[in-house]
């Protein structure tokens, strides 16, 4: 519950014409994903949806991503098992779709895990920054993360927030918007 507790503060000081998509990748159980997914729908602006294969992310998605809860491998043959995506998985395959326009903010929780998917961020130019240690209900996961990789900010989910929206260059859109948004004003 750290995390979803950590993500809402981030939201909250967040402005809603912010011009990021979030992919917020949880260790839960699969059946609560939904749930998950629909209390960030009604206390976020965020348009929210479930993963799945090939989502396109656009401005202001939330992406809610259950970590070991996604069967997926595109080379299999039909029908063979396919294997769980870890936050490892979930990392390096942002990285390589979207190189230096991706960053990672780790926020509270009790795994150590994820360090080969941050170093996979940097090294195709990313950002990864942690809640500050103070901040978190569980502070195991940010300072696994701090030990093993380069962290270049750490901050309350309030400051991480004020921070991506200082330190992140907004580019004007290259698309003509999410669908859902398309013609409104």
């Amino acid at each position: 519950m750290g995390a979803l507790i950590a993500i809402r503060r981030f939201f909250d000081r967040l402005p809603a014409d912010h011009p990021f998509a979030f992919v917020f990748a949880i260790h839960i159980a699969e059946d609560w994903v939904p749930l998950v997914a629909s209390l960030l729908a009604k206390t976020t602006p965020l348009h929210v949806q479930l993963a799945g294969l090939r989502r396109m992310l656009y401005p202001r998605d939330l992406l809610v991503v259950p970590a070991d809860g996604i069967q997926y491998d595109e080379r299999a043959a039909p029908g063979a098992q396919a294997h769980r995506l870890s936050i490892d998985d979930i990392l390096t395959t942002l990285a390589e779709r979207y190189h230096r326009n991706i960053g990672v903010i780790v926020l509270s929780g009790i795994a150590a895990e994820g360090a080969q998917g941050c170093r996979a961020v940097l090294s195709h130019g990313g950002r990864v920054w942690t809640q500050s240690f103070d901040s978190c209900q569980f502070s195991s996961l940010p300072r696994y993360i701090h030990d093993h990789c380069d962290v270049s900010y750490s901050g309350a989910p309030e400051a991480l927030a004020v921070h991506v929206m200082e330190t992140v260059a907004a580019r004007p859109a290259q698309y003509a918007g999410p669908p859902w948004l398309r013609g409104q004003t």
